[in-house]
């Protein structure tokens, strides 16, 4: 599952709530015409009290920024730990649709039985939804490698964007430079590669998250192939290969594929100079 997947119902929350504050607008503007509410309440919110028609409004208005501040925090939680799996994002969406049904009680017939028990399993799903993300993040084992990976970038993402900078340098060319992306990688030993292409650059596609394996697509601008000194010129391609990473212990490796070196022509030039 996306990566964003809950951005859409904390959208869904967002919408409710500028919803909600129309409603508030109107129910301001007709209660000062009904003179049930002088303008200079207004100023400070002091006086005389507000009739129940708005003051139910107003109090609704509030309470969306109440509890929902724990979804959104939850929500962005999930998605800078990745973990976005169909049970977080099924809690997120449950959540949403009991505050649209608490919404719709507590601005209509506003029945307190029927709207805190609403208010009470939205709790649930919030709760879920917290607890949901602990334990995916709990449940991580550290990799098997003991190679040192404090120094990795954080997210997949951002590990991917690493190591596909340092192929287009040329780390991958030599068993002496490929130290600089060895822990990024799951596999022990590079292959020795007789052929690598040649790319003018590269961009990260979005990811696509199941468990605690996620697949990126990067789109490569090759422009041509090189065969030791040997090289070819062509015009421009987009290739795109969909790498997989898999999070063991809080950290991301790559597992594959692997593919010949992507660089960039002035990285092979560099690889082909003497000394």
């Amino acid at each position: 599952m996306s990566q964003y997947a809950l951005l859409f119902p904390m959208l869904a929350l967002v919408l409710l709530t500028f919803g909600v504050s129309v409603l508030l607008f109107r129910a301001r503007i007709r209660s000062v015409r009904e003179g049930h509410t002088p303008v200079s309440y207004f100023r400070v919110f002091q006086g005389s009290p507000e009739p129940e028609s708005l003051a139910k409004v107003t109090r609704h208005f509030s309470n969306l920024f109440e509890t929902p501040v724990l979804f959104y925090a939850g929500c962005l939680t999930a998605m800078v730990v990745e973990v976005t799996g169909p049970v977080v994002v099924a809690l997120a969406w449950a959540y949403v649709a009991a505050r649209l049904v608490h919404a719709w009680i507590h601005l209509g017939a506003n029945r307190v039985r029927h709207r805190l028990r609403v208010f009470a399993l939205g709790w649930v799903f919030l709760l879920g939804l917290w607890i949901s993300v602990c334990v995916g993040v709990a449940s991580r084992q550290d990799p098997p490698s003991a190679r040192p990976v404090a120094h990795l970038p954080g997210t997949a993402s951002e590990l991917l964007q690493a190591y596909c900078a340092l192929d287009f340098d040329g780390a991958r060319l030599s068993s002496t430079t490929f130290e600089r992306v060895d822990s990024m990688v799951a596999w022990e030993q590079e292959p020795g590669w007789d052929a690598v292409k040649l790319v003018e650059g590269f961009t990260l596609g979005a990811p696509q998250a199941s468990g605690n394996r996620i697949e990126i697509p990067v789109f490569y601008e090759v422009v041509g192939a090189a065969e030791g000194p040997q090289v070819t010129r062509f015009g421009k391609q987009v290739e795109t290969v969909k790498f997989e990473l898999e999070s063991a212990g809080g950290t991301w490796k790559i597992v594959g594929p692997i593919i010949p070196p992507h660089v960039s022509l002035a990285a092979h030039q560099r690889a082909l100079a003497p000394g």
